[in-house]
């Protein structure tokens, strides 16, 4: 790839990123230099050229017995989102999706089962007539001595690397990654060798537009340049390198017959 970027530019960043914020940042170089780079750009300048803001981490917080009874009190009459917002707003925390998943599953809080067009009441389950109906439950993410294939249809765990998985038949017992659950919901069914990753890493955001579908062979090399990204539309732009990449190389091979 033909480099972009400028000595000057990548100075200039590393000359006002102590003490600032990506926002800040991203703007203060654009007035400069009169570009349009995204913050998501520079964030991959400051780690391609291990530039720092140095900002201090911000304390974990402690979460005492009024929050865990606030998020009791909605349990799962609202979307994690929706409770994610209330709680932000009234505790002035900054929890994400992730988090605020983990503490309910800790203290045994149920989540709603409306995730992005999944599961939805009066929807068509996407394997109708074919492994089982995908119905709605209140079993997931809670701690219990029940056997997994005890659990009725629809119910989720957390398996042992973090995904979470759905029950979407009862005869033979099957367990589905929801992440591919929710991808074929929208868009059909994932061609074979194909596996969909976390835009942004978090195994807890079943947002569409977080879903990405890549080949093994595409994610391999994603891995092994460290190229997924803690942004979604990064992570994409990433992708579409390595297939370009991909493409270069099967022409170049073609050239050589």
């Amino acid at each position: 790839m033909a480099k972009i970027y400028f000595e000057e530019h990548i100075e200039y960043i590393r000359s006002i990123a102590k003490g600032r914020y990506d926002d800040e940042i991203t703007e203060m170089f654009n007035n400069k230099f009169t570009l349009q780079i995204t913050k998501a750009k520079l964030r991959s300048i400051k780690s391609r050229y291990k530039i720092s803001s140095e900002l201090k981490t911000k304390k974990k917080p402690t979460y005492q017995t009024e929050h865990i009874d606030f998020l009791k009190s909605y349990g799962d009459t609202i979307s994690n989102r929706e409770l994610m917002g209330l709680f932000n707003s009234k505790y002035d925390f900054n929890l994400n999706i992730r988090q605020l998943a983990a503490l309910k599953w800790r203290h045994n809080i149920p989540s709603k089962r409306t995730y992005v067009g999944v599961f939805e009441k009066g929807s068509i389950p996407w394997n109708k007539d074919t492994k089982g109906l995908v119905k709605a439950n209140s079993g997931s993410f809670k701690k219990g001595s029940i056997p997994p294939n005890q659990r009725e249809l629809g119910s989720e765990i957390v398996d042992k690397d973090g995904y979470v998985k759905v029950k979407v038949s009862e005869t033979p017992h099957t367990w589905e990654l929801k992440q591919r659950v929710i991808w074929e919901q929208t868009n059909g069914k994932i061609p074979e060798g194909y596996v969909i990753i976390f835009g942004d890493k978090d195994k807890f955001n079943f947002d569409i537009d977080n879903l990405i579908c890549v080949s093994r062979n595409q994610l391999l090399r994603l891995n092994q340049s460290d190229l997924i990204q803690d942004d979604a539309d990064l992570t994409k732009a990433m992708v579409g390198v390595v297939k370009l990449n991909e493409k270069i190389a099967n022409i170049e091979r073609e050239g050589d017959i």
